[in-house]
């Protein structure tokens, strides 16, 4: 890990030095046609390189905005706000000082982490290296458009994944002053969903359980027109890095469809977007749950429960519902997730094949708020989400679970920003045998000091 540091910071400062400031406004590419980042290093081959910390900002932001790289990149590249033929290099870093107290000895339900990583009592004190990531993102001939984003953490799944991943790899073809359709491929963030959440540390319910991201190459087709956009993700059957598996190894044996659209809300001065999603087959399928496919494989303890006496399996999708509304210094959201079935791992017992009554489909809702201001001249904000998951029977210890979170932000400086968040967990339901360890009585409370750095 001390390796990696240090060669990220070796490479904030190398790749710093190239590049002027005052970047172009990314975040409203339809309002601006200035030229991007100019650079005042030389060129190579007719390609230059740089940074932009604005789209740094957006591409390794782990909180906001995880299915939206495509289109941010498409429109950004069609206003002239970021250059063609040009390579932009981006880091980050995010981490933090974690205390959790539960009335529960060894049970901590904070879904930023994995239940392992706690000791066996009633506290819990720990740093934790949540992202350091290097992303890589360039356009070429105006026509073609590549990312990739390696990344390391200390809250991956240790027990099957590596410390260092490649999250994503993909090529965009598409150019929206010429044409408003795209095709993505390559490895990355299923196009399905928002996801977002407005704390800087800790998942939201929804983006935690149904958060897609590939293992396998998809494609993705897309079209673009002025605030709309559509697009049809083909998938790999085989069990895909989260949520996306249908039980099979056949190619395209899975697919998502996502519909957005976002528009102006004259009267009360404010912007909206809203959209609707469907993936089509999950890891919801069953009732043998594992976190990796090399646990899926293993059909066992240590890292997969016991494999039940019954075994159920089925096809289960997703629909998804976001909306967000944004002032000029407020925001508001909601999520709201539902199964298109019962999940068979609370529907039924695992042991005896007996099935329970008044079982609801599996169930995710999102509330979230936040109120950006200005503190000696940096910004800064303070948030609020509510969540809430629903797994099984009334009165049965996996029933629900609820998630609530408040914190607030500042930007010290241009590239850093320091944060606190409180983290509220009401009910322990891990998804990886979730009738065997689940506890619904349930309460922690987590304090969470710490920041993250980007250039």
């Amino acid at each position: 890990m001390n390796r990696i540091l240090s060669l990220l910071i070796v490479f904030v400062l190398a790749i710093s030095a190239t590049a002027q400031a005052s970047p172009p406004d990314l975040d409203n590419p339809e309002g601006s046609k200035q030229k991007g980042l100019r650079l005042s290093s030389p060129s190579l081959g007719g390609i230059k390189f740089g940074v932009n910390r604005q789209l740094t900002d957006h591409i390794l932001d782990f909180q906001e905005g995880l299915t939206g790289d495509v289109p941010f990149l498409l429109r950004n590249y069609q206003a002239a706000s970021l250059e063609p033929n040009t390579v932009y290099f981006g880091g980050y870093l995010r981490g933090g000082l974690y205390a959790e107290y539960t009335n529960t000895d060894g049970k901590f339900p904070l879904l930023s982490r994995f239940p392992h990583q706690h000791d066996d009592d009633d506290s819990n004190t720990d740093a934790v290296l949540q992202n350091a990531a290097i992303s890589v993102v360039g356009n070429f001939g105006r026509w073609v458009t590549a990312l990739l984003q390696i990344e390391h953490s200390e809250v991956f799944f240790r027990q099957d994944h590596d410390s260092v991943q490649l999250r994503e790899g993909y090529v965009i073809v598409g150019n929206l002053e010429k044409a408003p359709v795209y095709v993505a491929i390559g490895r990355k963030t299923i196009d399905f969903g928002e996801f977002d959440t407005f704390t800087p540390f800790t998942h939201s319910v929804n983006q935690h359980y149904f958060w897609a991201q590939s293992d396998e190459p998809v494609i993705e087709f897309g079209y673009m027109k002025d605030n709309f956009r559509a697009s049809t993700t083909l998938i790999s059957g085989k069990r895909q890095l989260r949520t996306a598996f249908a039980g099979h190894n056949g190619y395209p044996g899975n697919f998502a469809v996502k519909v957005e659209n976002a528009f102006a809300i004259e009267k009360i001065r404010a912007n909206a977007h809203v959209s609707v999603s469907y993936l089509h087959d999950t890891i919801y399928r069953s009732n043998f749950t594992a976190h990796t496919a090399d646990a899926l494989g293993r059909q066992a303890p240590p890292n997969a429960p016991v494999f039940p006496n019954v075994y159920v399996e089925d096809r289960v999708g997703l629909i998804n519902l976001a909306g967000m509304l944004s002032t000029s210094n407020a925001d508001f959201g909601i999520e709201y997730t539902r199964a298109t079935d019962k999940w068979p791992a609370t529907s039924l017992s695992g042991v005896t094949g007996e099935v329970y009554d008044d079982v609801p489909v599996l169930q995710a809702i999102t509330l979230q708020g936040r109120y950006r201001f200005n503190m000696l001249n940096r910004d800064a904000a303070v948030s609020a989400v509510l969540s809430r998951g629903i797994f099984g029977p009334d009165d049965s210890e996996f029933d629900m679970a609820d998630q609530h979170s408040l914190a607030a932000e500042w930007d010290i400086l241009p590239f850093a920003t320091v944060a606190a968040e409180y983290v509220y967990n009401n009910g322990f339901q891990p998804f990886v045998g979730i009738q065997d360890v689940s506890d619904t009585n349930v309460e922690s409370h987590t304090f969470i000091l710490g920041g993250e750095a980007k250039f």
